[in-house]
């Protein structure tokens, strides 16, 4: 093990030949020297997944599940917020360092959401493409209900059969909390949940699908529709191989869809037609949260905060329109999904401190 882990470091000193500030360069692989049992762990745990043999339909559900790399430009707009934030109290010397500090922080950004790619960067979410369909065999794992919603409910359904008894509890993130939110809603006490959270939540997405498409947030909305609109021409071409054709005539009515731009064109012309919805505002209506806070009868945690880049303000909940057992978080700073505090050598991260605390103490 102790030669693949210095094989390992070949490989670290190899990435980090075009990294051209040697201080970064050193201050990464001395963060890999320090911690040879971590590293032997990783080796060790690296060896024992590649020496299986696994499916072609294991691969694309692994690949299904884990295929965000854009999500770091979420967590890095926070570190920038904190950096510049630090950085107000500082001498002009030390103010330079974290401005520029915060400058590397944006080269993630820019990568991450493919700004980069006109100055020649590579588009984080197309390499992960091209190393997932490299080792699938084909591009399929990006079909989310094909790879991702059966493994949901086969374990929902393991979860019952094995510990029927056992407490569920539940925590949305960013839509994922939208829908977690309307279902309490409209289950009411019949949730089956013991307690559930929900972090950076589109309350309206009407509000949401304004609030994107103004100011730096029309990048991130490029960047979704580049992403959606490759996710229906991909399931045309599946739908067209697997000989279901009414499911893609259902895509074909849709028409000309090169020419959406904003979130609303895209629930307009695909997402409200294609799930029965009457229209846009059908849809963002009946599936906004918002409207079915007060009926949610399940002990939640909402956590928000008002620099949130994706949600407007005047979208958020007042107290009156909360159930009783529900506690609403709204912190100053935390962006979206984001929520990074102490410092620079020593950052924390919120969230993972208080979700599990409030699940196990605080409902």
């Amino acid at each position: 093990m102790e030669n693949l882990s210095r094989q390992f470091i070949g490989y670290v000193n190899q990435a980090l030949v075009d990294v051209e500030d040697g201080h970064l360069a050193q201050a990464l692989l001395s963060g890999f020297n320090s911690q040879t049992a971590a590293l032997d762990t990783y080796c060790e745990t690296y060896v024992d997944m590649t020496s299986s043999n696994w499916s072609e339909s294991s691969l694309c559900t692994f690949f299904c599940g884990w295929r965000s790399p854009d999500g770091a430009a979420h967590a890095v707009s926070s570190i920038i917020v904190r950096i510049l934030q630090e950085s107000a109290s500082l001498t002009d010397d030390a103010r330079l360092k974290m401005l520029e500090a915060a400058a590397h922080c944006g080269e993630i950004i820019v990568e991450d959401i493919g700004l980069g790619e006109m100055h020649g960067h590579p588009h984080h979410s197309k390499l992960y493409y091209r190393m997932a369909s490299a080792i699938c065999g084909s591009d399929e794992w990006r079909l989310q209900d094909k790879f991702l919603n059966p493994i949901t409910k086969e374990f929902s359904g393991w979860v019952g059969e094995k510990r029927p008894l056992a407490p569920l509890y539940a925590v949305g993130y960013s839509l994922g909390g939208n829908v977690l939110l309307k279902y309490l809603g409209e289950s009411g006490v019949a949730s089956q949940l013991e307690a559930a959270v929900a972090v950076s939540v589109p309350f309206r997405l009407d509000h949401c699908a304004d609030r994107i498409g103004q100011g730096f947030s029309k990048v991130y909305q490029a960047h979704f529709m580049r992403e959606m609109l490759a996710y229906v021409q991909l399931k045309q071409r599946h739908f067209h191989e697997q000989g279901e054709h009414e499911r893609l005539a259902a895509l074909e009515r849709l028409g000309q869809l090169s020419n959406l731009r904003t979130f609303w064109d895209f629930d307009g012309k695909v997402t409200a037609p294609l799930n029965g919805f009457r229209d846009v505002h059908d849809y963002y209506r009946r599936s906004s949260s918002h409207f079915f806070l007060g009926q949610n009868r399940t002990p939640t945690l909402i956590i928000h905060s008002s620099d949130d880049p994706f949600v407007s303000g005047h979208s958020l909940p007042t107290a009156r329109e909360l159930a009783p057992h529900t506690c609403f978080e709204l912190h100053s700073r935390g962006g979206h999904v984001g929520f990074v505090d102490g410092s620079l050598r020593n950052p924390g991260y919120y969230l993972e401190r208080r979700i599990p605390q409030w699940l196990v103490d605080g409902q």
